[in-house]
């Protein structure tokens, strides 16, 4: 079963490639290492936030084109609900998640090699201008790229933290009024 459907997330975004990188980058951070949360729920009993958890994932799958993980969720919601997921269950989601979030990561890279390209060919900009520039345009930001950026902005580590967490939520105006205490 194919792990990610581009044509498909594409068409649910209206083919909208920076919005699909940022949201896959938010569902890598944030479900990443679910499988680990939701055994753990099950062992200590607790099957709401389990079933919630897979729900949660089987949802965001379904609308983004993760075929496999979505059927593997499907299987594995009713049984959380139930309590009787099983270890074999839930090593087949944690091997479906895993291999969906590599697919994920080569897909993001692929698309960031494509925009580097095309970002060499524009003049060069000063980090902070540059930065600013791509969030007022709610443009995807690579984890790679944000670290270029953060090594080169003159903040304190503090403001780092605060401008890296902003923009991992895709909060762009808290990010940018931070860019723009810069300046201040």
């Amino acid at each position: 079963m194919t792990l990610f459907e581009t044509d498909f997330a594409y068409s649910q975004l209206n083919g909208n490639v920076e919005l699909l990188c940022r949201l896959l980058t938010k569902f890598i951070n944030e479900y990443d290492d679910a499988h680990n949360t939701v055994r753990s729920h099950l062992d200590a009993q607790a099957l709401e936030p389990a079933t919630l958890l897979v729900h949660t994932i089987k949802g965001v799958a379904g609308n983004l084109g993760m075929l496999a993980l979505f059927e593997q969720a499907k299987t594995l919601e009713p049984a959380c609900k139930s309590g009787t997921a099983d270890a074999e269950q839930i090593q087949s989601f944690a091997q479906v998640l895993t291999a969906t979030v590599n697919e994920l990561k080569l897909y993001i890279d692929a698309q960031q090699a494509t925009q580097n390209e095309a970002s060499a060919e524009a003049q060069p900009e000063a980090p902070t201008e540059s930065l600013t520039h791509l969030l007022e345009n709610n443009r995807f930001v690579s984890p790679q790229k944000l670290t270029h950026y953060l090594a080169n902005i003159e903040l304190n580590n503090a403001m780092k933290a605060q401008l890296t967490k902003a923009i991992q939520q895709l909060d762009y105006q808290s990010a940018l009024a931070i860019l723009r205490s810069i300046d201040a």
